[in-house]
């Protein structure tokens, strides 16, 4: 379960995409994770989303030194569910073990009821599992990383305003339980009643092996063939996605009066986005990670497109307030269609059982996404309180949707050697609706390091912890 979510992850090393300045959809990364809203001080403008923000800021040039880079992880409300899937896949290959211990050609009818009653039993408890964890279960990377000297910020006395060049990843891949219904139903249950007596059609007359290797059994004056098989809807389903990012954008002051100064920018983007989905079903328990792996790779699928963000920021000696869209265009991205290689593979067959776990359909779009910002500071710009709303919900490349709604606090002090501490909550206003607590600080002036946790907690692994956690660090000159 575990590698699926670390091998969606790893097509981190396909292509390269989006730096700390402009906002992917799905998880926060870089100071966005603390930061709600970017005031005008030196220290906190490189933090910032906004295209207009670069305009903020007196400095000549502004650069990444090393790759700013965040990770994070987000699991289900479903506690332990990796071992729940162990389990199913374990009692599955015990009921096999029974149906082989019988003799094809002597079948004693003791055995056989059961074996119906063993069967039914474990239909009834492994539908009930699926069913709970095809709404809870999944577990999820995110990985944000910006690429050496990204982004860079260089204030044009020609142009009369800043121009700005940024570059690097991010990586998302969710592995998930999914199920249209049943997970297991050979037809037996309708034998067995409430008590567990067992009331047969008929004589045994076949106990053997179909074409597809499952066993089977009929019954005299019956034509069904009741097949201990799992139904071919119940699997694990991996989807993610890799969104590679050059940008351009250029930032300027346009207006001001004696209350305050507004800036605006953009910023054009060139993306080359990787697409990627598999399903395998749950009860392949020896070669399910392999196999999962192998259709993985075998149904990616890469697109280029561009993309425009603009933003305005209206700035005043004691507040200041912002709102950017992002995606103004709304580029979009086609996922493969796993049956375009074999209509009998795996994937294909999986899929076309689970329609709903293609989340986003058959493409990705960067959905059009407005966001509000805003800021109060003291006089000297050294206490800061922030706050941001996205008006709507978009969806990453994993079909998870994000509408943010956030505040934070921060205080820069005067000193090259005091840190610069902040903190923050936020929640996701859709999708698994989850609270986070963040905190970070800046050291020396250039180090930026944060860490945010859910309040929900899960078990994993029989240890207890956040739902979601995500980690970042990046680095920045300005003169």
């Amino acid at each position: 379960m575990y590698r699926n979510c670390i091998m969606a992850g790893g097509l981190l090393t396909v292509t390269v995409a989006t730096g700390v300045q402009a906002q992917h959809p799905g998880p926060l990364a870089g100071g966005d994770i603390t930061h709600a809203g970017v005031a005008p001080h030196e220290r906190s403008i490189g933090l910032g989303t906004n295209p207009a923000t670069p305009s903020l800021s007196d400095r000549r040039v502004r650069f990444g030194i090393l790759s700013n880079f965040s990770v994070g992880y987000e699991f289900g409300d479903a506690d332990d569910f990796d071992r729940d899937i162990e389990r199913i896949s374990d009692d599955f290959d015990i009921l096999e073990g029974e149906i082989n211990a019988i003799d094809p050609n002597n079948p004693d009818q003791d055995d056989i009821e059961d074996l119906i009653r063993d069967v039914v039993s474990f239909e009834g408890n492994a539908n009930d599992l699926v069913g709970e964890l095809s709404d809870a279960a999944y577990g999820k990377l995110s990985i944000a990383a910006s690429g050496p000297g990204a982004p860079l910020s260089v204030r044009s006395q020609t142009l009369n305003g800043v121009i700005t060049f940024d570059y690097g990843v991010n990586v998302d891949g969710r592995v998930a339980v999914e199920s249209s219904g049943d997970a297991f139903n050979t037809g037996l249950a309708e034998f067995v009643d409430e008590d567990g007596n067992v009331t047969l059609p008929g004589a045994i007359e076949e106990i053997g092996t179909n074409p597809d290797g499952y066993r089977f059994v009929k019954f005299e004056d019956d034509e069904t063939e009741y097949t201990f098989k799992p139904e071919e809807d119940a699997g694990l389903a991996v989807q993610g996605g890799v969104v590679g990012r050059f940008s351009t954008g250029y930032a300027r002051e346009v207006w001001r009066n004696q209350s305050g100064v507004l800036h605006a920018g953009t910023t054009l983007s060139a993306y080359r986005v990787t697409l990627a989905r598999s399903g395998v079903l749950l009860d392949d328990s020896d070669d399910v990670e392999d196999r999962a792996e192998d259709e993985f790779e075998d149904n990616q699928n890469t697109d280029t497109g561009f993309g425009v963000d603009i933003g305005v920021t209206w700035v005043t000696d004691n507040f200041s307030v912002g709102g950017t869209v992002r995606n103004l265009n709304e580029p979009s991205f086609d996922y493969p269609d796993p049956c375009d290689n074999d209509p009998n593979a795996q994937s294909c067959l999986f899929f076309e059982a689970n329609p709903q776990a293609k989340r986003n359909g058959s493409s990705w779009t960067m959905e059009r996404q407005l966001t509000l910002e805003g800021s109060v500071y003291t006089q000297n710009r050294r206490w800061i309180l922030a706050g941001r709303l996205d008006a709507n919900e978009v969806a990453d490349t994993t079909g998870d949707d994000y509408q943010w709604a956030a505040i934070s606090a921060a205080y820069i002090p005067d000193s090259f050697w005091i840190p610069s501490p902040r903190a923050g909550i936020r929640t996701n206003l859709t999708g698994e609706e989850l609270t986070y607590i963040s905190g970070g600080a800046t050291f020396f002036r250039f180090l930026h390091l944060d860490i945010a946790g859910t309040l929900e907690e899960t078990s994993v692994d029989n240890s207890t912890g956040p739902r979601s956690m995500q980690a970042s660090l990046g680095m920045d000159l300005q003169f």
